[in-house]
């Protein structure tokens, strides 16, 4: 009995050694590139080493030994641990997992790399533009827009896009989906963002500021074809009248009053050029007062009224006469002072 127990202590002193030797010189771990797969396959100890089978049988016979099922146990939440940091956000750990020195070549062929970036904290940084991401995933989808990648088609009308978001807001438009809905008007939208820009016609909201004369925007894309009227360059000029204009829009919109009124209200006969004219101006006989302002509650029929409110409680002053200086919070209220140099 006490040679077989001998024997038993020897195999397994045999088996830890083989176990120590083996770990002593691990392949490097090689970082899987394609991201495409959601859950990669757990790193087996098997799939490691190609002589487990007889390792891993050898320890079935001494499996009352606690201290080899703690080693076997311990590869294995390793093994987990390093995979799924692959794919998990960036720690503050994440230089010990990916070397600043290694570069992961990305598989769209475009010659871009990505490498570690353990100053900012970030875990990966794009070789072209320097910008930096979480994770691989993310940077494989940002390198898109180098390589000009569309995987993602759309089968109703073929439209291509880089990323699945992408597409997921375009099938709405075939579908007519509006998941969006004004809490104030009942309007819907098929995207977050369109409902976020119309709320501001509501609060009066103009978060985008011309910085050469001081007028406010709800959109940015307003902004930016407000910024061409600076520029002088009036390409658009009307035949009848020879007015000229910086947009092609705004001269289509112009000789609309030349075509005569399209569109009358059905209470008072007005004629307007446009529906949104028409919309505005029935306002005035329903009563409807849509733009209310957050500070004193007041009401107004439209957003650019309740936007030059805001300045009283603002002291805000955007206009100033050439000739005396003063100031005032609307252009109706300077045209009315200057006025009163007429007769100097």
């Amino acid at each position: 009995r006490n040679e077989l127990q001998e024997q038993n202590v020897w195999k397994e002193k045999k088996v830890l050694m083989s176990y120590s030797h083996d770990q002593d010189q691990p392949e490097p771990p090689q970082l899987k590139e394609d991201l495409d797969d959601p859950e990669p396959p757990r790193i087996k100890v098997e799939q490691l080493e190609p002589g487990l089978p007889q390792f891993e049988r050898e320890l079935q016979e001494l499996c009352s030994s606690q201290e080899v099922q703690q080693l076997v146990l311990k590869q294995e939440t390793d093994a987990s641990t390093e995979q799924d940091g692959d794919f998990g956000e960036a720690d503050p750990n994440t230089e010990q997992r990916y070397s600043p020195a290694a570069e992961i070549r990305d598989q769209g062929g475009n010659g871009s790399s990505v490498s570690a970036n353990p100053d900012t904290g970030t875990s990966v940084k794009c070789s072209l533009c320097e910008k930096s991401f979480w994770n691989r995933y993310s940077l494989k989808r940002h390198l898109r827009v180098h390589s000009g990648e569309r995987p993602y088609p759309c089968k109703t009308c073929g439209k291509r896009f880089s990323d699945a978001s992408g597409l997921t807001k375009h099938i709405r438009i075939h579908t007519g989906e509006k998941r969006f809905s004004c809490d104030i008007c009942g309007k819907s939208f098929s995207e977050c963002g369109n409902l976020k820009v119309h709320k501001r016609t509501h609060t009066g909201e103009r978060p985008y500021p011309c910085e050469t004369c001081g007028k406010s925007f709800s959109q940015k894309s307003a902004l930016k074809y407000h910024m061409e009227t600076h520029k002088g360059d009036k390409t658009f000029s009307c035949i009848t009248c020879r007015r000229n204009f910086i947009h092609n829009n705004s001269l289509l919109k112009h000789m609309k009053t030349h075509a005569g009124k399209s569109v009358s209200c059905q209470t008072c006969g007005k004629g307007f050029s446009d529906n949104h004219t028409l919309n505005v101006h029935m306002r005035m006989h329903t009563g409807e007062k849509p733009f209310s302002c957050a500070a004193c509650g007041k009401q107004f029929r439209t957003s650019s009224n309740l936007y030059v409110h805001k300045r009283t409680h603002t002291g805000v002053k955007p206009y100033s006469c050439l000739t005396c200086g003063k100031n005032f919070s609307c252009g109706i209220n300077l045209k009315v002072h200057m006025q009163t140099h007429a007769g100097e």
